[in-house]
């Protein structure tokens, strides 16, 4: 759906060269005319002011999250078992390494640091210019799905969505301070 000024109206969703694309997770734009929308097996959509078009990024795993700072500063992130990440800098999409992260649920991006989480409290940093990654973990079996960040800390977000025997969900909030990592 895109706002046209006197309501959301449906937007023609194009042929996709990738096969069996029936759900989009996630959207992020920095402008009316750059509005980046993620989904099932690598589906990237780009909102160019007039239509969306499917842009190829090198990924096939589920894109679960996407955020960015600006028109050449973009981040896609997902995989299920894996993660899986793209980045965008103004002229080339690049894939850095992180398959031994596990699935990349959520992504905030500062002017130099992505910060990811995932599944298994999985959370990490890579640098935006090297593609170089720093995988942590926090002690928890819960998987963190958001993150975002100020200038004085980060603050991440998790749950399970099943405790496996019908029990109660579970879930956490995650608060550091930026200089802690």
């Amino acid at each position: 759906l895109h706002d046209t000024g006197d309501g959301f109206a449906a937007v023609p969703i194009p042929d996709l060269q990738r096969p069996g694309v029936d759900v989009f997770f996630k959207v992020w734009g920095s402008a009316s005319d750059d509005v980046y929308i993620v989904g099932q097996h690598g589906a990237v959509l780009h909102w160019n002011g007039v239509e969306l078009e499917e842009l190829l990024v090198g990924i096939s795993d589920d894109l679960i999250g996407v955020w960015g700072t600006g028109p050449d500063r973009v981040v896609l992130v997902g995989g299920r078992r894996n993660g899986a990440m793209a980045l965008w800098d103004g002229t080339a999409w690049s894939n850095p390494d992180l398959a031994r992260f596990p699935g990349i649920n959520g992504v905030w991006l500062d002017s130099d640091t992505v910060y990811i989480v995932g599944n298994a409290g999985a959370v990490g940093q890579v640098d935006f210019a090297t593609g170089e990654a720093t995988i942590a973990s926090v002690e928890t079996p819960i998987s963190i799905h958001a993150i975002t960040g100020t200038a004085d800390g980060l603050t991440a977000v998790g749950g399970d969505f099943s405790t496996g025997d019908g029990g109660p969900f579970l879930g956490q909030v995650l608060v550091t301070p930026r200089d802690a990592g």
